[in-house]
């Protein structure tokens, strides 16, 4: 996968893109006839949504352009990049052609963003389906403690028992412990048991007490917005 970077600059959105692209998408675009830029990104597009397959990509290059198999390849994997990480960050039209202007891509850049403007809430919602989330659903737990011994040889030390409760994204009615019909927002649930002495309970819940407050720092929320 093509590795990418997003930043801001002056209230504006733009893409960074890897080396390879910033090499090899201007050139290839360029030995490309004007007029075959729109329907070439379209039937990428159509593949990346499931609409066309490589195939009639391929047979349309085949029979209109003089690019090597490889080429074709990379234009595919190049463009579906642009797509995605520009959904990802959801920009404007005036920072997607700034974008691609960054790397000399200027004309070519126009039909690019007619087939991302069109289709973009579609990647979106092949995006946020495509992303498998791990959720809390609940969290039972039990103390177990030895009141009385007959030899005490060392200090009694207490277990606790944690159940606890994960599932996938989703909007159905759960059952509760006692049968009950509830509103939840997990699916497939799964019960995870964890057994601990205190100071082990009190280390994890420090490094995730942690972990929670780094979530919530401004890079992270940054890093966030741009996979929403």
């Amino acid at each position: 996968k093509l590795s990418k970077q997003s930043y801001s600059v002056a209230h504006k959105m733009l893409i960074s893109f890897s080396v390879e692209v910033k090499e090899r998408l201007p050139p290839l675009l360029a030995a490309l006839d004007k007029e075959l830029i729109l329907p070439m990104s379209r039937l990428i597009m159509n593949r990346m949504l499931g609409k066309q397959t490589f195939a009639e990509y391929a047979a349309f290059m085949k029979q209109n352009t003089e690019l090597s198999g490889d080429n074709c390849k990379f234009l595919v994997k190049a463009i579906q990049e642009v797509f995605y990480e520009s959904t990802k960050a959801n920009l404007s039209e005036k920072d997607f052609l700034d974008s691609l202007q960054l790397i000399s891509i200027t004309e070519p850049g126009r039909d690019l963003y007619t087939i991302y403007e069109e289709n973009h809430l579609q990647i979106r919602d092949s995006l946020t389906q495509g992303i498998s989330m791990t959720s809390y659903y609940d969290l039972r737990w039990r103390v177990e403690v030895q009141t009385a011994r007959k030899v005490l040889l060392q200090e009694a030390v207490p277990k606790i028992t944690l159940v606890l409760t994960l599932g996938k994204k989703g909007r159905v009615k759960n059952l509760d412990n006692k049968g009950v019909a509830r509103l939840g927002d997990v699916t497939d649930l799964k019960d995870h048991i964890l057994q601990m002495d205190p100071k082990t309970l009190v280390r994890i819940t420090r490094t995730l007490e942690a972990a929670l407050s780094e979530a919530m720092s401004p890079y992270c929320k940054r890093i966030k917005k741009h996979i929403k």
